[in-house]
């Protein structure tokens, strides 16, 4: 059978567009500890095989406060289900992301983007970054992928 790549994200219950699955590292927890059980959390399914692949901190990136998201990529097991903190769960193919991407929350658009340039890159998506940064108002989160993070 082929390898399927799917990127899951969380509908935001503000309208804001697609989210990330994330959150905070609690006292005394690591952040690879933070990010399966936060996926959990948020949609129910156990991710293991955790690598992380990227930092992102642009004080910008969050209009609620500065925030920096410490990308992680694993594989998950389950039947996904939405949590507390999400409207519903989507699962997007990483062809769909390239051909037609969502909305997203914040940067998650330019995080998911960088994903797929450095993992899945195709000539394709090259108007991603035009669609996906509603946000960012122009700021330094509109750079360009430069290729620094990697799995």
């Amino acid at each position: 059978a082929p390898h399927v790549v799917l990127s899951l994200h969380i509908e935001r219950k503000d309208g804001r567009g697609l989210a990330m699955v994330g959150g905070f590292v609690k006292v005394g927890e690591s952040a690879e500890a933070a990010a399966a059980r936060e996926a959990a959390e948020e949609t129910g399914l156990e991710v293991t095989q955790l690598q992380q692949w990227c930092m992102f901190s642009e004080p910008r990136r969050d209009p609620r406060r500065h925030t920096a998201a410490l990308v992680f990529v694993g594989r998950a097991r389950g039947t996904p289900r939405s949590g507390d903190d999400a409207k519903g769960i989507r699962v997007v193919s990483i062809s769909d992301l390239q051909r037609a991407p969502p909305k997203f929350a914040f940067d998650h658009g330019q995080i998911v983007a960088a994903f797929v340039a450095r993992h899945h890159p195709l000539e394709a998506h090259a108007g991603w970054r035009r669609r996906n940064h509603r946000s960012s108002g122009g700021s330094a989160a509109d750079a360009a992928y430069d290729g620094s993070c990697r799995v």
